[in-house]
């Protein structure tokens, strides 16, 4: 008896002793401040939290508006603080993002700017030293910054609600420019070497590659081939003959290039077949004429606008005449000739003086652009040109979508030689498709069109096992959506669409261009120019309600504009 009464106090002795420990162990990860109504964590807690809103749906809301981030491009880190790729900061606020040497980064937005270093809680705000809650982090060769710096150093309102998972940033200046009244790439770094045409037509292709290699700059500064863009496009034109940027957008969608100029080296008449692309472009917008605050808005948040001039001099030895002073590198046409030669137009100055132009126009303001026939003409090759001068701004081009080389496997296309024409059924809206035989096993991630207008509207389908008109009937919807601008877009689908090796496959598309009678964009053989268009490649569709189809390579003898883009599938 006496020894089972040791054994039960030994027992409670060890609870006692266990619920002690756990007692003393618990201190070590919350304790409670009583009468302040705050809760201090110990160390451990706070990660703990963090890892339970990352593992929710973290929603980030903008002026009201629920916007979509991917979940690595937002996260909470281990002291509460919540984190954003600066990558996603100019499609979501409208910011300029110039990142440069990897771990740095300038963020701008009106008269705001922002200077931030990886691993530093020191910025520059406005000019002003400002100390971060937390610092920029460096992962995966991803740049994050606290969302609070938004808060602090750009015009936006922030919070953060734990109960809805949500964080709010509020604009306090709705109504001010996204861009400043002055801006120009050369003071930013953003330009490259400035380039020399010598005698040949290929403005175009300069000033294309320029645009293109400034929507890169300062994170990556590549030096891309004139001589390819200008032989491998497509075409049937010379070196002599010019060229427009709609060989560049065929070129550069078709994955032909970019390629590297030390790979092609410029003006020894031979560029080599088979050479690579160095990246993909996916995304290309068309400004409006005219639309000078698009243009500022494409430039400070893109790259360098492709733009047109009629020019009355030829070459960098034209002297100051009616329409260029070269004493302040300022030039202003104003007549009925239409452009002859293409600049990328890489800033502006909204009080850059009238009088300075060899003619005074109506009015100050100045687009700074960078020509192509080398640092002897204007100032070492910038020069301004008038906002009043008949053509600048009239046909204009930016980047606005490169990505690497690893995007997607494989591309289907037929319209190598791109937009050449239109086709509809003299309304807004329009049906068209493409059909293609699957070389794999693969499964469709995208597929890429020409909007020939601005505020398109489209809705993408799917067609699996296509074998004649009649499997029109069994589309699957697998994207909708609308672009401001007209160009070339590469719109994800929604869900995994398999594709079977050696069956055939239809992506299809319905457009709506408002003004248009002539909505879809069509590749066919137009002129000399595009004497070379092959239209036994295609094999493309086009409806006015879905309910009755044309095959335009037979009835029309053209190919629609219309590509698919595919990931191969392993083998089990």
């Amino acid at each position: 008896m006496k020894n089972r009464k040791k054994l039960y106090i030994i027992i409670i002795a060890a609870v006692l002793v266990f619920l002690g420990y756990k007692y003393l162990d618990s201190r070590s990860y919350a304790e409670l401040v009583k009468g302040a109504q705050e809760m201090a964590y110990a160390s451990g807690w706070d990660e703990i939290l963090a890892a339970n809103v990352n593992r929710n749906r973290i929603i980030l809301n903008v002026d009201g508006s629920e916007v979509s981030v991917n979940s690595d491009d937002l996260f909470m880190d281990s002291e509460l603080n919540m984190m954003i790729n600066v990558e996603t900061l100019t499609p979501l606020l409208s910011c300029a993002v110039n990142r440069y040497e990897r771990d740095s980064v300038i963020i701008e937005k009106g008269s705001s700017k922002v200077c931030v270093n990886a691993d530093s809680v020191n910025v520059t705000c406005n000019g002003e030293n400002y100390e971060l809650d937390a610092p920029a982090a460096l992962i995966d060769d991803k740049l994050y910054i606290p969302l609070s710096l938004i808060g602090s150093c750009l015009p936006y309102d922030y919070s953060w609600n734990p109960r809805m998972y949500t964080a709010f940033l509020t604009n306090r200046k709705p109504d001010e420019k996204v861009y400043p009244y002055m801006y120009s790439y050369r003071e930013d770094g953003r330009i490259s070497t400035v380039k020399n045409q010598g005698d040949l037509g290929t403005c175009w292709a300069f000033a294309s590659l320029t645009a293109l290699e400034s929507a890169l700059l300062p994170e990556y500064d590549f030096d891309f081939s004139e001589d390819h863009m200008t032989f491998h496009n497509g075409y049937n034109l010379t070196q002599r003959d010019g060229g427009e940027y709609n060989m560049s957008m065929a070129y550069l969608a078709s994955w032909r290039g970019p390629v590297l100029e030390e790979d092609d080296p410029y003006g020894d008449g031979y560029s080599p077949d088979g050479l690579e692309p160095l990246l993909h472009v996916q995304e290309m917008q068309i400004i409006e004429s005219k639309n000078f605050d698009g243009i500022k808005k494409a430039i400070f948040l893109y790259g360098g606008v492709q733009s047109s001039l009629y020019m009355s001099i030829n070459d960098a030895g034209g002297n100051s005449s009616g329409v260029y002073n070269a004493d302040n590198y300022s030039y202003c046409y104003i007549g009925t000739q239409k452009a002859n030669h293409d600049v990328v137009i890489i800033g502006w100055d909204d009080s850059y003086p009238a009088s300075s132009f060899a003619t005074p126009p109506e009015g100050d303001g100045a687009f700074i652009c960078i020509n192509s026939w080398g640092d002897n003409f204007g100032d070492e090759g910038y020069f301004y040109v008038s906002y009043y001068d008949s053509n600048i701004g009239v046909h204009n081009l930016v980047y606005t979508g490169v990505e690497s080389t690893d995007n997607y496997d494989n591309i289907y296309q037929s319209d190598i030689c791109g937009w050449v024409g239109q086709m509809g059924y003299g309304r807004e809206s329009a049906m068209f498709a493409n059909v293609y035989e699957a070389r794999n096993n693969e499964m469709l991630r995208a597929v890429g069109f020409y909007a020939t207008g601005p505020d398109t509207e489209y809705e993408v389908y799917f067609v699996d096992n296509f074998e004649d008109t009649e499997s029109f009937e069994n589309m699957v919807h697998v994207a909708s959506g609308q672009v401001a601008n007209a160009g070339y877009y590469t719109v994800d689908i929604d869900g995994e669409r398999f594709l079977l090796g050696g069956r055939k496959y239809a992506v299809v598309v319905e457009i709506t261009t408002p003004n248009s009678v002539h909505p879809i964009a069509i590749e066919y053989s137009a002129d000399d120019a595009t004497s070379t268009v092959d239209i036994s490649d295609g094999e493309g569709y086009i409806s006015l309600s879905g309910r009755r189809w044309e095959h335009v390579e037979e009835t029309q003898k053209c190919n629609v504009c219309l590509k698919a883009y595919t990931d191969t599938v392993e083998k089990n």
